[in-house]
């Protein structure tokens, strides 16, 4: 069964780096696809990284490491000017409102992902065939290939 668990950033937020990789972690291990809101510190990411490749050389057989695609909010905020900006800080500043993250991180098993591609409108996530074909009982190619046989034959040529 493939599951998604997406996390929002009010959830990660409060938690320190290795509080969030630890997390991360867990649940990728248990074979969860997470959907983050917003995006990790550039520092967190190299620790995430860091901390994959040491588990991958603790537990060679079982974890296969980590995919990362991050999907940014290319679409600017519109301009606000003069006293509507003053505001609106000044609204936010009153209820305490926080900026929303700016686009989604997708982490999950390399186990069950093979790659994801980033574009600026759009994130694309390949899986793993042996995830496909054992969890969506996708048929595997039975077919077996005809070979053309090759005779050893020069020509017709005809015994006088």
């Amino acid at each position: 069964m493939l599951t998604f668990q997406y996390i929002p950033s009010a959830r990660i937020a409060q938690l320190s780096a290795e509080e969030k990789i630890k997390l991360i972690l867990a649940l990728i291990k248990e074979h969860k696809v997470l959907i983050i809101e917003g995006r990790l510190q550039p520092a967190e990411e190299v620790a995430l990284i860091a901390r994959t490749m040491d588990n991958l050389y603790e537990e060679f057989t079982a974890f296969k490491g980590i995919e990362i695609g991050i999907l940014q909010n290319t679409v600017p905020a519109p301009e606000i000017s003069g006293f509507k900006r003053f505001k609106k800080r000044l609204a936010s500043m009153l209820v305490k409102e926080e900026p929303r993250p700016e686009g989604i991180t997708i982490i999950g098993p390399a186990k069950i992902i093979k790659e994801i591609k980033e574009e600026p409108e759009k994130l694309e996530m390949h899986f793993q065939k042996m995830f496909l074909q054992s969890h969506l009982k996708i048929p595997r190619n039975t077919a077996k290939k005809k070979r053309k046989s090759v005779s050893g034959k020069k020509g017709n040529q005809r015994k006088r």
